[in-house]
């Protein structure tokens, strides 16, 4: 019986910039907000109060996005909420969707015979800039870092009104992201080795900027939610690194400001 084997490489670590071009939800609790208050909260930073985007919002996103860019069966059904949430996930360790954002036994088997596969990407919270947090901070917002936005259902035969307030982050605002890869060979068998970094962070890059002609969080065929990535640092960290702590291993691609197009143009030159 052959053995596979994940050999790892290093780490790709892309930081960037996600701007709001218009005002963004990303629902939170209702709880605690007094009557006659906002219909629709966002989700904010208990400690702080401000609000962020989490790195599950987005990289669900991603995940969604890309199943159907590559034309996935939705084969898979998990509940949420008492509600049935289709998505793909196979046990083809070479699957373009599973192979980077994992996938999961329906079995739920713990034995060696298991075909979960692990993820290969990290999505973490993005957070306000400082300088959004200032401008936030000096403006006369309807809430603190957030604007309501009021709307209206009407009935079509009576024309009865239904209004409703819905929280949202104003445009104009930057958070912070930072998505952070893991670079592995699989070995398998007659030492058959396979690595699909270059094609995942490039495809990567493709889904942020599918993204950005769709939307992030709820409302977006109203409008809610469009963005634009700007990439700051992507950088790649060896294995080298991690054990001899070598700073002069770490390969810098990016380092300046770059959007996405060029960010993809860039990695296709210099074939990552």
């Amino acid at each position: 019986m052959s053995t596979a084997v994940a050999r790892l490489n290093g780490k790709f670590v892309i930081r960037g910039v996600i701007r709001l071009l218009t005002g963004m939800r990303i629902g939170g609790t209702e709880a605690g907000f007094a009557i006659g208050g906002v219909d629709n909260p966002i989700i904010r930073n208990p400690l702080n109060g401000q609000p962020y985007i989490p790195g599950s919002s987005l990289k669900g996103k991603m995940r969604s996005l890309s199943e159907k860019l590559n034309k996935l069966p939705l084969n898979r059904e998990h509940r949420s909420g008492g509600k049935p949430v289709r998505r793909h996930e196979c046990d083809d360790p070479t699957c373009v969707v599973c192979r980077v954002y994992g996938a999961s036994d329906d079995q739920r088997n713990h034995s060696n015979d298991s075909k979960n596969i692990p993820g290969r990407i990290i999505v973490r919270d993005a957070h306000l800039t400082e300088e959004s947090i200032r401008l936030l901070e000096m403006m006369d917002t309807d809430t603190p870092y957030a604007e309501i936005k009021s709307e209206n259902t009407l009935d079509r035969i009576t024309s009865f009104s239904s209004p409703r307030q819905t929280e949202r982050v104003p445009a104009g605002v930057e958070f912070e992201f930072e998505i952070i890869y893991t670079d592995i060979d699989y070995l398998k068998g007659e030492g058959a080795v396979q690595n699909f970094s270059d094609e995942d962070i490039l495809n990567i890059l493709k889904v942020l900027e599918l993204i950005e002609e769709d939307y992030i969080g709820g409302s977006g065929s109203r409008g809610y939610g469009r963005v634009k990535f700007e990439i700051t640092e992507m950088f790649y960290k060896p294995s080298e690194y991690y054990i001899k702590n070598d700073e002069s291993k770490v390969k810098v691609i990016i380092k300046e400001k770059t959007s996405l197009s060029e960010a993809i143009k860039k990695l296709k030159e210099k074939n990552v």
